[in-house]
């Protein structure tokens, strides 16, 4: 106690901030489980996502907020949770920020302390049994929901197969493709609402109005989902758009029709199953187009991003993510609120998009509209994203 105790629960000034990621100090004082001896080297805090709240303010939470960085306190035990797992070279945020002590009325000396044990568990049923077991307070209920919220809250991606639909923070997605190495290809089970894909005279996909809303739904993304985001390529090819020459025919309805008329070349649907599957390897596709395929690329971007003619083309056909046209459509819309936008131009100004009206030459097949970027109704971008898990245990590689 008193001037025995300076320095032992902080060794320096005591101030936020006094410690940078990397620092190192040896235990002053204390014996384990509550002071482990040696040195300890400080670790950069995450950054909280809410402020720290009571557990019943987290059980008012909407569901898909309720994992994050950020702290829960449960009044009547005193335990405080940490809602998300916390990885190797992870610190969590602050507890507390300051504490105030008024010492109105207080004779002689005095020494006030704030002590905090923390009690840490590996990620295994027997481990947090043994956590419920062993504390001196009991644990709420709702305390152990919310552990196992954390616990469970996002998918195993490796056990799923193609086409399967799945849950991540109360979101619905839709499994596409495993491409390796623990890395997974999921899309956004619905639209994200119309809008334009770009302005008139947009050459490019990059630095497009749905590249932008692609990243604003990434960046709006629960933390937990976040963190576990790849990085995929920076920029991706456009040299494709409007070619061949003659390539369209300009059909009735105000589509535009790639095959099917005298001038154009009926074999670019593979079987001649029009709007279906598009023939990439046909000599008219350009390499850039045929190659257009989103992968984990280090050192590039983490975000959301619109498919590709070829991604789509990947998945779709039997045993695959989309194993018939009907599969294809975005689910939550009927009619045209169901179209879904892909990032490859069909032709100048003209992205394909994939078309869920219910009729044999759509629902779910590839089209192209002649209203092109002004035509918001047929421009929803439906997000994808690439993640990774690796036996169920979350972590990142970037």
């Amino acid at each position: 106690a008193g001037a025995d105790a300076t320095g032992v629960t902080h060794p320096g000034n005591g101030t936020d901030g006094y410690w940078t990621n990397g620092s190192t100090a040896t235990s002053l004082l204390g014996t384990p489980p509550d002071t482990e001896d040696g040195t300890h080297t400080a670790r950069q805090t995450v950054i909280q996502d809410q402020p720290v709240m009571l557990l019943s303010q987290w059980n008012a939470l909407p569901v898909q907020d309720r994992v994050g960085n950020f702290w829960v306190v449960d009044p009547q035990t005193g335990w405080a949770y940490w809602a998300n797992l916390l990885f190797p070279e992870e610190a969590t945020s602050f507890l507390l920020d300051q504490a105030n002590f008024s010492t109105s009325g207080i004779r002689g000396d005095y020494y006030y302390g704030i002590k905090a044990v923390a009690n840490m568990v590996a990620n295994t049923d027997g481990d947090v049994s043994a956590l419920w077991e062993e504390a001196p307070e009991n644990h709420s209920d709702l305390a152990k929901q919310l552990v196992d919220e954390v616990r469970n809250g996002l998918p195993i991606l490796g056990e799923m197969e193609p086409g399967q639909t799945f849950s991540m923070r109360g979101t619905q997605y839709r499994y596409l493709e495993n491409k390796g190495d623990g890395n997974h290809l999921v899309l956004h089970n619905a639209g994200i609402g119309a809008g334009q894909w770009g302005t008139e005279g947009t050459t490019s996909y990059n630095g497009s109005i749905i590249d932008g809303r692609m990243r604003d739904f990434h960046d709006a993304l629960p933390s937990v989902i976040r963190r576990q985001v790849q990085p995929v390529q920076a920029t991706f090819p456009d040299g494709f758009a409007n070619a061949p020459e003659g390539f369209w025919n300009v059909a009735a309805n105000g589509w535009l029709d790639p095959g099917g008329s005298a001038n154009n070349p009926t074999d670019i649907w593979v079987d001649g199953d029009i709007n279906w599957k598009f023939n990439l390897e046909h000599p008219s596709v350009p390499a850039a187009m045929r190659d257009d395929i989103t992968m984990y690329t280090p050192g590039g971007e983490k975000k959301a991003f619109a498919l590709s003619m070829a991604d789509v083309m990947r998945v779709s056909g039997p045993g695959l993510a989309f194993p018939d046209r009907n599969s294809r459509n975005s689910s939550g819309g009927t009619g045209w609120n169901g179209t879904w936008a892909l990032r490859t131009f069909g032709r100048y100004n003209v992205p394909w998009i994939i078309a869920p009206s219910p009729t044999w030459w759509a629902n779910g097949g590839l089209m192209v509209h002649l209203a092109g970027f002004l035509d918001t109704s047929l421009h929803v971008p439906r997000p994808a994203l690439i993640l990774r898990d690796q036996d169920g245990a979350w972590t990142s590689t970037f």
